[in-house]
């Protein structure tokens, strides 16, 4: 069973979440150890986990105002649910937004695959 979660319940969590991944990343935690120079440097883990930030940073500021609303109404349409196979003239505007958040989404789960594959190897 679903449960509710308010806005600001959902706002505070977003939150905690950036601030863990930030802290993850500024924690040195994940550095490589550059044996030459004698110095952290980052290495592939260090720069997978900056990458995940910038994705998780764009899919929270990607969707514009409107985006939910626009999709609801084309799943919503009667005349496209009542007559599935006639040809309907939309603009691709509606279709870009789905595509890059998905993409984005993607990507996210890709680097989380790959972060986690690395720390389980040690």
């Amino acid at each position: 069973m679903a449960r509710h979660v308010s806005a600001d319940q959902w706002q505070r969590r977003k939150v905690i979440e950036a601030k863990t991944l930030q802290k993850a990343i500024t924690s040195g935690e994940f550095l490589d150890f550059d044996k030459v120079m004698g110095t952290p440097t980052v290495g592939a883990l260090q720069q997978a986990l900056f990458q995940l930030d910038g994705q998780i940073d764009r899919l929270r500021n990607i969707i514009p105002k409107g985006c939910v609303e626009g999709g609801m109404t084309l799943f919503s349409d009667q005349s496209i649910k009542n007559n599935r196979k006639a040809e309907f003239s939309l603009k691709n505007e509606r279709f870009v937004m789905p595509f890059v958040v998905h993409d984005l989404i993607d990507n996210a789960i890709n680097l989380c695959r790959a972060i986690h594959l690395a720390l389980e190897r040690g």
